[in-house]
Parts: structure tokens; sequence; C-alpha cells
């Protein structure tokens, strides 16, 4: 259970990050150059490994220099493409091709364009534009509710996502929030005084709830 609330800790500190193409925001072609990737380089007819089946690897570069560096990747419901971001400030999507047997091939009609903030503007500069979780915030955003105790760390003086809105996103999940004064954003890499208070109220929370 300790890990499980730190999870939940970790994943609501990037929850407000955009993770994925914004009606309305233009976006550009994006030139990929894919090389699909075998299972085995030394068996290039390997696809199977025990009860795992290689269904396709790529590997993936881009003459565009702010390509790279994808963190975070989701795939539609009917599999046919994805949304990827990345750490410098952009979002990617593509549509996913497959041969006839279903197996991965390669990527088509790719486009990238910059994140954007709630004032619709581009995120500049490392500290905002390192988006990371989006996988996670796609699942939290699904869960409506937690079953199980659950608590969110905000640092005062936070200065990544928006402090309002992660206020709402715990309400919304009904997690206990508590504010760590003079924290920034990342709780855990702080100065050794404010990182203790961080575990003294992650050890309270796990008490008060029998954990």
């Amino acid at each position: 259970m300790r890990r499980t609330a730190a999870t939940i800790f970790l994943a609501l500190s990037v929850l407000l990050l955009p993770a994925a193409p914004i009606a309305g925001i233009q976006a550009m072609e994006l030139e990929l150059a894919v090389r699909a990737v075998p299972l085995n380089h030394t068996e290039p007819t390997q696809t199977q490994i025990g009860r795992l089946t290689w269904r396709g690897g790529l590997e993936i570069t881009s003459p565009y220099n702010r390509f790279g560096g994808l963190s975070g990747l989701l795939i539609s419901p009917d599999g046919a493409h994805l949304t990827a971001i990345g750490d410098a400030g952009f979002w990617i999507v593509a549509r996913i091709v497959h041969d006839a047997n279903g197996f991965l091939t390669g990527l088509a009609e790719s486009q990238i364009s910059r994140l954007r903030g709630f004032d619709g503007k581009p995120l500049y500069g490392k500290t905002s534009q390192d988006a990371e979780a989006m996988t996670e915030m796609a699942w939290l955003n699904r869960q409506g509710r937690l079953d199980c105790p659950a608590l969110c760390l905000l640092g005062s003086r936070e200065n990544v996502v928006v402090p309002e809105a992660a206020r709402a996103g715990a309400a919304r999940i009904g997690a206990r929030l508590e504010e760590i004064t003079g924290a920034r954003h990342d709780l855990l890499m702080e100065a050794p005084s404010v990182r203790d208070r961080v575990w003294v109220g992650i050890d309270r929370f796990l008490a008060e709830n029998g954990l």
C-alpha cells in the first residue's frame, strides 16, 4: 500500500499537463524514417519467446531537430493511431501501419505541434515543456472517485502545474490534499528539511489509515 499511495501522489503532480492534440491548434507534417526492428537480430524470423508473441518493433528517426525524448504514449481504442508527448514541449500524432497479418510495420500521416498551456499559448522552457505522464493522466481521468485512501502533496511554491487545477484534480478523485510549505514541484528532490516534511506527511497518512 505504501507503493500505491506514492504512485497516486506522483501521478497527481503531472495531472494538468496537456497530453493530447488540442482541437483548433495547427500541427505541421513530421517527416519520419521508420525501420522495422526484429525480436532477435541474430535470428530475424523469430517471433516467439515462450508465451510472448513479437508483434513488431520500430526504430524511428526524424531530421526535425526537436523530435525525440518521447516519454508518454497512448494508442487509440481501435489500435489505428498513436498520440505521444515528449520532453521538448511537443505532441505527435500518427497512423499506425500494420501488415496483412496484423504485425506492426510503420507509421504514416505523422504530425507534430507544440504543447500549450491552459491559456492556449505554447509552453517554453524546460520546466514547463517536460511532459511525462500521459498514460497516468488518462488512467486517472477515467477513475472518478477512488475507492481507497489517497494523498496528494502539493508544494506551496509549485512552479510546473497549476496549483488550483491540482487541487481540483485531487478533489475529483477524493484524495486528501496537503500543502508542503516552501516546496516546489520535485518534492523528493528538495532540501533535506523540506524532504523530511514530505515523508512525515506520507507516514502520517499511512498510519492514519492503518497501513
